[in-house]
């Protein structure tokens, strides 16, 4: 409901092009999110911000790449080559999988390591 706690950060990260909805009228915030979707949160945020990060990595083709959403690839590999996201042992990124926690700690961890040495 528009009452809850979390409802005015929704509506922000909504408006600023970070989020977006599971179709144009529903956004679904009590569902798991995706590690590609996830990695499209992050790279909007980078927009958002108008910052770029330095590639630190060449960029390495997932086994599962034919897995990753269209509109997650650009987000996927671009995080990946910048060092923030990485793929399994196995070589796959497993797009479609849940985010754990300690995979989104991870991920702010990297970032906000990155972002401390980024001149603007």
């Amino acid at each position: 409901s528009s009452a809850s706690y979390y409802a005015g950060f929704v509506a922000w990260a909504t408006e600023n092009g970070i989020v977006s909805g599971v179709s144009n009228d529903k956004f679904s915030p009590e569902s798991d999110v995706t590690r590609e979707q996830l990695a499209v949160m992050v790279y909007n945020y980078m927009k958002f911000i108008k910052t770029d990060l330095e590639f630190i990595n060449n960029k390495v083709d997932f086994t599962d790449d034919d897995k990753i959403s269209v509109w997650a690839k650009e987000a996927v590999y671009y995080m990946q080559r910048a060092g923030i996201i990485s793929g399994m042992p196995d070589g796959s990124f497993k797009p479609k999988g849940t985010a754990t926690r300690a995979e989104v700690a991870t991920i702010f961890m990297n970032l906000s390591n990155k972002l401390s040495n980024v001149t603007k």
